[in-house]
């Protein structure tokens, strides 16, 4: 009986070490429902009472590793395919982390590592051990949430990693065979068997960060693109203005001129050549003059590229913009947004055959910014899980605006919603006005 209480236990400790590692190594999102945790740790005392009815004491050793599985199922907020995909990952990982802590212990005690192992009740020792090793990075984590965004890499990716996972078992199970067989000192198999573990830990480790880095490179790439066209628009609009400016100041320094010319061309009553010299100076007076929308030049320039090419496809766009006197949320992360948004709503408009319609609004709203874009989509559509699935044929490269939107939303507390009324899909998103000390989302 005090055996199997001490089983138990030491399931319940393991897959808190496995919930500690999704946070601490992928930035996993938990729920934070107490009731979801207290159920789920119910349902595996209930399960390992059957599985100790009829496997034996030995259950123990593999149970924890079989109901950790309940995490991505049970406790992660949403559920994704990349979270199973990751399971057998951490629960390798947790198992070499294990392993490097028992041979640590057996050099220091002078014993054969398997001696250790075998004993059950060590298993919760050791647990609390991992959960001690463990803690400094899960609350390092929660201290950067906000900053560190959840683990996103590409197919290829999670091959390379799944190789590095099978040759990680083979080297375990050298190293379990090398306890059992070997023919070297205790000393030297301890230090053989840690520093293999060592090189499993590194190798794991190294596999998940190249994945991350290598999807985080295509995603800044893809915001620099963003931002360089920000400053083309940017650098459009000003040149605009300077250009209204310089025109409009040459007007009124040859006023005069037309003014003596007009008033002779009325004293000698030559009407034909008075309306020519009129519609020579309209002429002149032509220019385009920029829009002005909210008094930004930034947020301008996007709105104004946007209606710009809408009119070319034949868009109706009706807009109302006006945001707060100070704005202390960073604009690159503002016009990030409007960006993307305006950017799906053009291009979902351009494969319209007949209405083509998009309405903006931007206001304030209390202390937060308020945006809504509505756009008709050709064929409706279900929202699953807030999630925009890409239709463009290099989904690979695409997709990654409707994520940046999602990271500036939680940069500044806010909320993305996305939903499809017939045929009309709208999204609206909520930034807290206020400025974050946390990086930028590039």
């Amino acid at each position: 009986m005090i055996d199997a209480v001490f089983h138990a236990l030491a399931i319940i400790l393991e897959i808190v070490g496995y919930m500690m590692m999704y946070q601490a190594f992928l930035c996993t999102p938990l729920h934070r429902d107490y009731k979801k945790y207290l159920y789920g740790l119910f349902g595996v005392l209930i399960l390992y009472i059957l599985g100790e009815t009829f496997f034996g004491s030995q259950f123990v050793i593999y149970g924890g590793k079989i109901f950790g599985v309940i995490i991505p199922i049970l406790y992660v907020k949403e559920r994704k395919i990349k979270w199973y995909v990751l399971y057998p990952i951490i629960s390798l990982l947790s198992v070499a982390l294990r392993f490097g802590i028992l041979f640590i212990v057996a050099i220091m005690l002078r014993i054969p590592e398997i001696s250790i192992s075998l004993q059950n009740r060590h298993y919760i020792i050791l647990e609390l051990l991992l959960i001690f090793l463990l803690f400094p990075f899960w609350l390092y984590e929660r201290h950067m949430r906000g900053v560190w965004k959840e683990i996103e890499m590409y197919k290829r990716q999670y091959v390379i990693l799944y190789v590095v996972f099978f040759i990680t078992i083979v080297l375990l199970n050298y190293v379990r065979m090398l306890g059992i067989r070997g023919h070297m000192s205790v000393f030297e198999k301890n230090i053989w068997g840690l520093w293999i573990i060592f090189f499993c830990v590194y190798l794991m480790i190294i596999s998940i960060l190249n994945g991350v880095i290598g999807y985080q490179s295509v995603e800044y790439q893809e915001k620099l693109k963003d931002y360089q066209e920000f400053l083309a628009l940017q650098e459009k609009q000003m040149k605009d203005i300077i250009l209204s400016d310089e025109k409009m100041r040459k007007f009124r320094h040859d006023f005069s001129a037309h003014y003596l010319v007009m008033q002779s061309l009325c004293d000698e009553e030559k009407l034909q050549e008075l309306k020519s010299y009129l519609n020579t100076i309209q002429s002149d007076l032509k220019w385009k003059h920029p829009n002005s929308f909210t008094g930004v030049t930034s947020v301008d320039a996007i709105i104004a590229h946007y209606l710009e090419r809408a009119k070319e496809y034949g868009i109706e766009v009706y807009y109302k913009v006006s945001l707060p006197e100070n704005i202390e949320l960073e604009l690159v992360d503002f016009c990030t947004v409007l960006y993307n948004l305006l950017q799906n709503a053009v291009e979902a408009c351009e494969n319209c055959v007949t209405k083509k319609k998009i309405i903006l609004e931007v206001y304030p709203l209390q202390q937060a910014i308020y945006l809504v874009v509505q756009n008709t989509v050709a064929t409706p559509f279900v929202v699953s899980n807030n999630e925009l699935e890409t239709h463009k044929l290099d989904k690979k490269n695409h997709g990654l605006g409707s994520r940046s939107v999602k990271d500036v939303a939680a940069k500044y507390y806010g909320s993305v919603i996305y939903r499809c009324e017939e045929n009309l899909f709208i999204s609206e998103v909520i930034l807290m006005n206020k400025k974050n000390d946390n990086n930028s989302t590039m």
